[in-house]
C-alpha cells in the first residue's frame, strides 16, 4: 500500500506513451483520426499491417534525450516520470522493442534514471 500512497501523494507526473504511433500525431492521411488517442491509430484507422510497418521506416530514435525529458519534466515540478515502449504486443500488435533491437544505438545505455 506504501506504493499507492506514494503516488497519489506525488499528485503531478507524466505518463508517455511512446510507439510508432507517435510520428503520425493525430493525422492520418491529412485527416485527423477518428480516435483521440494515437496508439489506437491502427485500429480505428484500420490501417493495414505492411503500411503501419511502413511507419519504422520514419521512426528514428536517435535523437531521444531521456535526461533532457526528465530534466524537462523536473523543472515544470513534476515527481514521477514514465515513458512507456510496448516491448510486447500492443494496441498495434506490433513489438516496437523486439522492431528496435537493430536500430543502432538504441536500447544498449540504458536510462540512468531508470528505477528512480
Amino acid at each position: 500500500m506504501a506504493d499507492t500512497r506514494w503516488y497519489t501523494e506525488a499528485r503531478f507526473g507524466m505518463f508517455i506513451h511512446w510507439g510508432l504511433y507517435s510520428n503520425p500525431g493525430g493525422i492520418w492521411k491529412g485527416e485527423k483520426t477518428s480516435h483521440p488517442y494515437s496508439e489506437w491509430l491502427q485500429a480505428s484507422e484500420q490501417v493495414p499491417r505492411e503500411e503501419y510497418r511502413a511507419l519504422m521506416n520514419d521512426f528514428n530514435p536517435q535523437s531521444f534525450n531521456a535526461e533532457e525529458w526528465i530534466k524537462e519534466a523536473a523543472n515544470a515540478g513534476m515527481r514521477y516520470f514514465l515513458i512507456r515502449i510496448p516491448k510486447v504486443y500492443y494496441f498495434d500488435k506490433l513489438s516496437l522493442i523486439n522492431e528496435l533491437k537493430n536500430k543502432q544505438g538504441f536500447l544498449t545505455n540504458p536510462c540512468k534514471y531508470s528505477g528512480q
